[in-house]
């Protein structure tokens, strides 16, 4: 499941200032793919000497489109933000502000990395971010010259936290 929103106005406030605001959401919620494993030892074995091809189950070959899991992945995001540029227009000269906040979340709970029915190994993947933007500039615009110019600051914050889970 999945669904993403956003709104976003423009305002003339007056001749010569324009502002603009957006605001969005989205989130997605879905099952992720499985690892196939293919065996790199002889035999198309794991490193356990496993046959990785042949069904724990039952003891058949699997087919080329089956898999063996002890888990399914599933993937998980989400992100909030909104965005407001200024812009002033005075004569030649060009002023804009360009301000930014994101805040996001990520999971992947568990990943199978073992590609079979046994629970040899298995992540879970969690972070989460948040991050603010501000731009400002000024351009200038004459009968033969022409000048953009302006500063920036940008920060972020991620916090991450993998759970290995190696032989149950």
């Amino acid at each position: 499941d999945s669904y993403g929103m956003r709104l976003s106005v423009l305002w003339q406030a007056s001749d010569t200032l324009t502002g603009h605001f957006k605001l969005y959401t989205a989130e997605s919620d879905s099952l992720g793919d499985l690892p196939y494993g293919i065996g790199y030892n002889p035999g198309q074995t794991n490193v356990l000497g496993i046959p990785t091809r042949l069904s724990l189950v039952d003891g058949r070959e699997l087919s080329e489109d089956e898999i063996e899991s002890d888990s399914g992945n599933r993937y998980f995001t989400a992100t909030d933000g909104f965005s407001m540029t200024w812009t002033l227009d005075w004569g030649d000269w060009t002023f804009t502000s360009i301000t930014g906040y994101d805040e996001a979340d990520y999971r992947l709970n568990p990943f199978d990395c073992d590609g079979t029915i046994l629970d040899l190994c298995a992540i879970k993947y969690d972070s989460r971010s948040e991050s603010f933007n501000q731009d400002f500039r000024v351009a200038y615009t004459g009968d033969n010259f022409h000048f953009v110019g302006g500063i920036y600051f940008g920060t972020e914050k991620v916090v991450t936290q993998n759970t290995p889970d190696f032989f149950g």
